[in-house]
């Protein structure tokens, strides 16, 4: 049994330990990993974090046999530390999973609102920006589709209606129970994580989050996120 990655591990595990005390200011007598496990961000690998723990014990507090270890981590587990020390000392920012402004599907008010709605059914987007000057002044949803057609009676559309013909229906604030943030460029993503995560516990929707320098809605848009893009990131 080689000895080399026990002890690679347990130096990792140390330097984890480090890094974890280091960022959230715990104290010598707290169980470093132990609260890593239960942290909002750490918690789809909190099980392997737990087995690490686990392992970790019994390297430290079972004598070794014949200068061998009685067990040998896995290349796996010491990746997984190493991502973990990775992710504390470099927290990965929302920028980095954001879908780029060059990338968006996005209007202006001036746009035709049928051929935008067939747009939008081709690529199978459900939220539309509208900008002005790379400033986000709406959002064409499914939602305020609906409110639309249903409130005005509109169930025959005309060819020639743009997006400023039924403007009062694409603000920002225009539904209660589907709404968008902003949130400045640098923001982590476990920080919009949970933005999703209150939205649902208050009954409502994040639609899409909007990303801008400074996190302010007169900024020029950066990029956006959905929590379909939070979801495809923790199937990676």
């Amino acid at each position: 049994m080689s000895e080399s990655n026990a002890a690679l591990f347990l130096e990792k595990y140390r330097e984890m330990e480090y890094c974890i005390r280091s960022k959230y200011h715990l104290d010598h007598f707290a169980s470093a990993v132990a609260f890593l496990e239960k942290h909002a961000e750490f918690t789809e690998i909190e099980e392997d974090l737990k087995y690490c723990r686990e392992v970790r014990n019994l390297l430290t507090h079972k004598p070794q046999v014949h200068k061998q270890y009685c067990v040998e981590p896995s290349y796996e587990m010491i990746e997984l530390i190493e991502h973990v020390i990775e992710t504390l000392e470099k927290p990965p920012v929302i920028m980095d999973i954001a879908v780029p402004v060059s990338k968006i599907l996005y209007k202006d008010y001036s746009s035709n609102f049928i051929d935008t709605l067939k747009e939008m059914n081709e690529r199978s987007f459900g939220n539309v920006p509208i900008l002005q000057d790379g400033i986000v002044q709406g959002v064409l949803s499914e939602k305020a589709i609906v409110n639309f057609i249903v409130q005005e009676d509109q169930f025959h559309l005309s060819k020639e209606l743009t997006l400023n013909d039924i403007k009062n229906y694409l603000s920002l604030e225009n539904d209660r129970k589907e709404y968008y943030r902003f949130v400045k460029k640098d923001s982590l993503i476990s920080e919009v994580s949970e933005l999703f995560h209150d939205g649902i516990n208050k009954g409502a929707r994040i639609g899409m989050v909007f990303i801008t320098k400074n996190g302010r809605k007169e900024e020029k848009l950066l990029g956006i996120v959905t929590a379909w893009d939070l979801a495809a990131r923790k199937e990676k």
